[in-house]
């Protein structure tokens, strides 16, 4: 399929070529550009337990997160969907089962479970209306 890509990229490119010939250019470059990131947010904010545990309790939570790998903290920043809560818990479970002290642990634990119960019970409100 990239081929297919490449091909309406040379198409384009012809287009553009024309075009600046039509403006008296006498040659074309085609230079790479890079993006160069000026600030990283990271993706703590963007995701539902970035919400729900702000503050500097919390910061023992965000210090496992920040070291998660990239990928799974971007997956983290999508909310579960239907039948995937328990997913979501059974994540945090295992990477802060060892982390956090137990009293910070076992509330992290029910107000995860408290939300998704909440979200989903609303989502059932949805449908039913």
């Amino acid at each position: 399929m990239k081929i297919l890509q490449d091909i309406a990229t040379a198409v384009r490119l012809t287009g553009e070529v024309r075009k600046a010939r039509k403006t008296g250019a006498s040659g074309v470059q085609v230079k790479p550009v890079y993006t160069v990131p000026a600030v990283r947010f990271g993706y703590w904010g963007f995701t539902m337990e970035g919400c729900l545990f702000y503050g500097p309790k919390w910061q023992p939570l965000r210090d496992v997160f920040d070291n998660l790998p990239e990928k799974t903290q971007h997956e983290l920043t999508f909310a579960p969907k239907a039948g995937e809560w328990g997913d979501r818990v059974r994540f945090w479970k295992q990477e802060l089962r060892n982390t956090l002290e137990p009293d910070l642990y076992h509330e992290m634990i029910s107000t995860l479970i408290r939300w998704g119960i909440r979200c989903r019970r609303r989502a059932l409100e949805e449908v039913i209306v």
